[in-house]
């Protein structure tokens, strides 16, 4: 299992690398290098979905796979990554979300709301809204009138491109 280690001291530095550690890196965390210390984790581990993304709150840092990310959620100045099991609180804009996520596998829905594409089950006209996959049941999530051709053109690229 990779390590990477924490800490806000640097002489600890030597203790990483007697057990084979990725990486170590100083607090405060730099966003950049803990991506690339997590990307070059997993390049070491063949089969395993490479696409990864790095949480980061006031709390706590976890790393959640793109594939099981369901939907975002902007609420006052946070946004709420919402996954099949959990929701992870984070200090950050959609826009930006978006920026790291990359719109190949994601698409806003709403001023805000991101949805994970693979997830998008229909879409609903008369609400207007559109209902995911979140594991064993379904959420509606609303649908701006603005996003509303936008969503509906890409949903159904991809369906075709995955059925040709």
């Amino acid at each position: 299992m990779p390590i990477i280690f924490f800490s806000s001291y640097p002489h600890t530095a030597c203790e990483g690398y007697l057990v084979e550690a990725e990486g170590f890196l100083l607090k405060p965390i730099e966003y950049p290098r803990l991506v690339f210390f997590i990307e070059r984790a997993l390049k070491k581990r063949p089969g395993q979905d490479a696409r990864m993304c790095p949480v980061v709150t006031p709390k706590y840092t976890v790393v959640v796979r793109c594939a099981d990310i369901v939907y975002a959620e902007a609420k006052n100045h946070d946004v709420y990554l919402h996954t099949r099991d959990e929701a992870h609180r984070m200090r950050k804009s959609l826009k930006a979300l978006l920026d790291e996520l990359g719109d190949e596998d994601f698409l806003q829905i709403h001023k805000a709301y991101l949805v994970a594409k693979h997830r998008i089950l229909n879409i609903i006209k008369r609400s207007p809204c559109i209902e995911v996959s979140a594991g064993a049941h379904s959420i509606r999530l609303p649908m701006g009138r603005a996003y509303a051709d936008h969503v509906r053109q890409s949903y159904i690229s991809d369906a075709l491109r995955r059925l040709s």
